[in-house]
């Protein structure tokens, strides 16, 4: 029963905050391509860690997670007008790299095809 409130709680916290991310915070630091990858709960609904990919360079990166952990205020504020938590849990903004290490090694694999590797002897017909 737990698991499940906490996934529901989770769900709703990351449509949320997502939406208040597109269309009400208005902080100069948060640029570039920002995606929620996932929010976890703890068990007691007190603690949210919202994972975010956020494309762009190492620096626009760095600017847009402090933004982003600056409105933590205002969109536990808003939570608590919108949900009907008993408690609007803290929220914690961690990077997530996950999109990003996919991407590099996609291009890798992409370079690889292109300069036809002679590694590479697998051709899809396996001997038995």
């Amino acid at each position: 029963m737990a698991y499940y409130r906490n996934k529901r709680a989770g769900s709703l916290l990351r449509e949320e905050i997502s939406l208040m991310i597109q269309r009400e915070i208005k902080d100069p630091r948060i640029t570039g391509f920002i995606t929620i990858t996932g929010v976890e709960v703890t068990k007691d609904l007190r603690v949210a860690t919202v994972h975010v990919s956020i494309l762009g360079d190492e620096k626009s990166c760095k600017s847009t997670l402090q933004g982003l952990r600056s409105a933590t205020g205002y969109m536990k504020k808003r939570l608590g007008k919108i949900l009907s938590f008993k408690y609007i849990p803290e929220i914690r903004f961690e990077e997530d790299n996950s999109l990003l290490e996919g991407s590099k090694i996609y291009q890798q694999i992409s370079d690889l095809e292109e300069k036809g590797d002679p590694g590479s002897t697998h051709d899809g017909d396996a001997e038995e």
